[in-house]
């Protein structure tokens, strides 16, 4: 029987070049870093690679969306998406209620 391999953790690199600046790109490892930046860049790989420089490095936690099952990245249960729809369902719901109480509400001049 096959294993499944367990996928390379995403890492944010903070990729640093004296001439182009800094760009902010995701990659599993270092070369694949450097070649995300040149591309962010716009410039042959070949041209940048050697002057490159990590700044820093961050993990990024992948989590699967509760409520459409998309991967995103970020805290929580639901992605931005999923999150802003139900914030807006429960303050639709909040703002029905209050109607319909103010509707029964004697009314002035009645």
């Amino acid at each position: 029987m096959t294993r499944a391999r367990k996928a390379a953790p995403d890492r944010v690199w903070w990729v640093r070049h004296p001439r182009y600046g800094t760009a902010v790109v995701s990659a599993p490892d270092w070369e694949q870093a450097t070649v995300e930046a040149a591309k962010w860049w716009e410039v042959p790989w070949r041209e940048v690679a050697a002057l490159c420089e990590c700044d820093r490095t961050e993990a990024v936690t992948r989590n699967i969306c509760v409520g459409c099952g998309v991967i995103f990245h970020g805290e929580g249960l639901f992605c931005s998406r999923c999150f802003t729809a139900r914030r807006d369902e429960v303050l639709q719901r909040s703002a029905r209620e209050r109607r319909y109480f103010r509707s029964m509400m004697p009314r002035k001049g009645r």
